[in-house]
């Protein structure tokens, strides 16, 4: 009857469209006296339909218990139930140097920004992080504004106090709020020596590079546990926390909060032109106070902004629009998020069902991207070359310094190992690289023309060639690549979507694994 049961449930997960038999969810198929009990076992509780699909499961089980219940009238009374369970998370992020890591059992670390101030982008994050903990994610909020802190105004935990781990010497637990980790520097002690900790202490005045260590400190150095996301809520704009949080730390997506007036918007471009230089997909754009409904009028104080959905190249489903509401208002002043209160007024439908909205969204992605589907980027996954397809996210990029060349290796698709498939691995000029734009492979005419690299000989040889084959260009340009002085070189793996170059010259650039993939793809082919 076990093997009877197993077999009947035989469903597609509706997120990944695949058997969740074959995806191995299903642990154990239990027959008792007055019951049946079936074990999942998934990788998070953070599945947008994971109601659903528990449904989905109790149905056919207690089809499987009719077709039997002629020779067993037993079996149809007992009663189906259905457990979910969620499997350790083992170390996911790797340790610097061996050096201790308050995120290694962090799965998905999203930023939540603005490239304008005052839009609302903090209280979106904190209600954001109890919409993903009310679907059952282990999820952790961090507030990385220094110069002024949010989050002690917009949560008042009952125990506020910032204790103590005994993962290290310099590492803290986080405060623990109706089931989110919360850290935030208004938390510290204002005894911490730390300019601006404490909810009461007076300004906070560092410079970039003191702002930049104390929010890597308050990231790497909080012993976060196990966390299926991590949110966090940075600072407007684009400057040094935000390109330092880049640089620094694998992030799975971001999230961009805008209004809709077109000042605004125009700076929400460039903060998704920015992550999307580095790789990083923005899983959703809020509209935040578009609309005001006043005596059965909808009114839109900023204008209608992104109606059309076509500017910022972002899908429709994933621009969503709140409410200028005085019920979101009201909560922040109280200390109690909106998405926390027990029995919030009626007049709070509309927003909780917008952020559980994002909150599905959110986890959607973040579960195909857990399991190797990337539909955010639209970009090819896989790269034709010699007439077989190469896994770009396989990509490994290595240098050796004293030959003055980088390495690329590419991978044949998963399912083809079994046909016996081989790698590709080809040999890469420094030059070669530092011409090309670093998230499509393309010729950077900047490079071409900043005054230090060859302009009319080099541009009509790439024009020859669709402006990407650069295998002849090495021997006219040796000169310029001593000049460079681009070697030696280090190398930085950054997650899924990409290598940061350390050039010698003092200049850091992060290649996409496309814009590599590209290049070993032309290089192969001629």
């Amino acid at each position: 009857m076990e093997e009877k049961i197993i077999s009947a449930i035989n469903i597609k997960d509706p997120v990944l469209g695949d058997n969740i038999r074959t995806l191995g969810w299903i642990h154990k198929v239990s027959i008792l006296r007055e019951s049946v009990g079936i074990s999942l076992t998934l990788p998070t509780l953070l599945h947008p339909f994971l109601s659903h699909l528990k449904n989905d499961i109790q149905k056919r089980a207690e089809e499987a218990l009719k077709t039997d219940a002629i020779k067993d009238n037993n079996l149809i009374k007992r009663k189906v139930n259905v457990d979910i369970s969620v499997l350790p998370i083992s170390d996911v992020r790797n340790n610097d140097n061996g050096k201790k890591n308050g995120c290694t059992k962090v799965k998905h670390i999203v930023a939540v920004y603005s490239c304008k101030g005052g839009v609302g982008k903090s209280t979106i994050a904190v209600n954001l992080a109890y919409s993903l903990a009310k679907m059952g994610g282990r999820i952790g909020l961090l507030d990385c504004d220094i110069y002024g802190p949010s989050l002690p105004t917009l949560i008042h935990p009952d125990d506020c106090t910032v204790r103590k781990s005994s993962l290290g010497k310099n590492f803290v637990h986080p405060i623990f709020c109706k089931g989110v980790k919360l850290l935030s520097l208004g938390f510290v002690s204002n005894k911490s020596g730390v300019p601006g900790s404490g909810s009461n202490s007076s300004a906070s005045v560092m410079r970039g590079p003191m702002a930049t260590k104390i929010i890597s400190q308050l990231i790497n150095c909080t012993d976060w546990g196990e966390l299926d996301v991590l949110l966090l809520d940075l600072p407007p704009g684009t400057g040094d926390i935000p390109l330092s949080i880049l640089q620094d730390i694998s992030l799975s997506g971001v999230i961009s909060i805008t209004t809709p007036s077109k000042l605004s918007i125009v700076d929400a471009q460039k903060g998704i032109e920015m992550f999307n230089a580095m790789g990083v997909p923005t899983l959703a754009l809020i509209q935040n106070m578009a609309y005001l409904d006043h005596k059965g009028e909808r009114i839109y104080p900023f204008g209608k902004g992104l109606q059309e959905h076509t500017a910022l190249n972002i899908p429709k489903e994933r621009i969503i629009s709140m409410p200028l509401s005085m019920t979101l208002n009201d909560a922040n002043e109280s200390g109690t998020p909106l998405c926390v209160m027990t029995q919030p007024d009626d007049s709070a439908h509309l927003e909780l069902n917008l952020y559980e909205n994002i909150a599905s969204n959110v986890s959607k992605e973040l579960f195909l991207l857990q399991h190797g589907y990337d539909t955010i980027s639209k970009e090819e996954k896989h790269i034709s070359i010699h007439g077989r397809l190469f896994d770009v996210s396989s990509l490994y990029l290595s240098a050796n310094n004293e030959k003055k060349k980088f390495k690329i290796r590419l991978f044949t698709k998963e399912h083809e190992y079994l046909t016996g498939a081989a790698a590709l691995e080809v040999d890469i000029n420094g030059y070669d690289l530092r011409v090309l734009d670093p998230k499509t492979g393309n010729l950077d005419s900047h490079v071409l023309n900043d005054g230090h690299s060859p302009r009319t000989s080099t541009v009509q040889s790439f024009q020859k060639v669709n402006q990407i084959e650069i295998s002849h260009i090495k021997k006219n340009n040796d000169d310029y690549a001593k000049q460079w002085k681009l070697f030696p070189v280090t190398l930085e793996k950054k997650g899924k979507y990409g290598y940061a170059v350390h050039w010698n010259d003092g200049a850091t650039i992060i290649y996409s694994m496309k814009s590599l993939a590209q290049v070993a793809s032309h290089k192969a082919v001629h």
